[in-house]
């Protein structure tokens, strides 16, 4: 039998960070995805993790739409034709966050007339980590997002009536589901009060483990 894991997978609030993003997608949103071609713009580093990841789950995940990698000059040119959905990071930073801070985040974009990048049709912004800080702190969990990202897509393709402002208040609702699972833990991403067995057992009686990024790694592989 297969291990049940569940990982914690940012390092901020993941679900209230959704509710600050302006764009809410629609049905006819999500049935025109369907009809593109998800174009993956590449780091323009070549060596860059995400490319090399992107790339090997791309070919062996992938399988909602058709598929390529591009550059973002590339990017630039066809992302004002609506035949193409594209994949790839990009900074975010709130209007009403009064401190500035920018995030880094995998957006599922659809492509059209908008002149402004950050205008685009997003279905699934997902943040990763802070803007700036170095890709081996969330390159690892990128496979595993870019499954739930695809889960998602037909969640809300197959349940329209929950597209709305608060979309991933199902999974809240639904968060019961998880305590037969083992939840993976970095220590180093643990604040002081619950960086211990102990500290997290009083606030999480469920089974966890604490490891290592190269466990959850090969996890996400098995």
């Amino acid at each position: 039998m297969k291990k049940k894991t569940l990982f914690a997978l940012v390092l901020f609030p993941f679900l209230s960070t959704f509710g600050q993003r302006d764009y809410i997608p629609t049905p006819d949103d999500v049935i025109r995805f369907y009809k593109t071609t998800t174009l993956v713009v590449l780091d323009q580093n070549p060596m860059a993790e995400f490319n090399l990841i992107a790339t090997d789950v791309m070919k062996n995940d992938w399988n909602l739409t058709p598929y390529d990698f591009i550059s973002y000059s590339d990017f630039e040119t066809k992302r004002m034709d609506g035949k193409y959905s594209f994949l790839m990071i990009n900074q975010v930073r709130f209007d009403k966050d009064k401190t500035g801070t920018k995030y880094n985040f995998l957006s599922l974009l659809l492509g059209g007339n908008e002149k402004i990048v950050s205008n685009m049709p997003d279905l699934f912004p997902f943040p990763l980590s802070y803007a700036g800080v170095d890709e081996d702190t969330y390159s690892y969990k990128i496979a595993v997002v870019l499954r739930f990202m695809q889960n998602h897509v037909e969640f809300i393709k197959t349940h329209p009536d929950l597209i709305k402002e608060n979309v991933f208040k199902h999974y809240n609702d639904n968060m019961g589901e998880i305590h037969d699972k083992i939840l993976y833990l970095l220590p180093e991403e643990l604040n002081k009060d619950v960086n211990t067995e102990g500290k997290i057992k009083k606030v999480y009686p469920y089974k966890f483990k604490l490891v290592s990024k190269e466990e959850i790694e090969q996890a996400i592989k098995d």
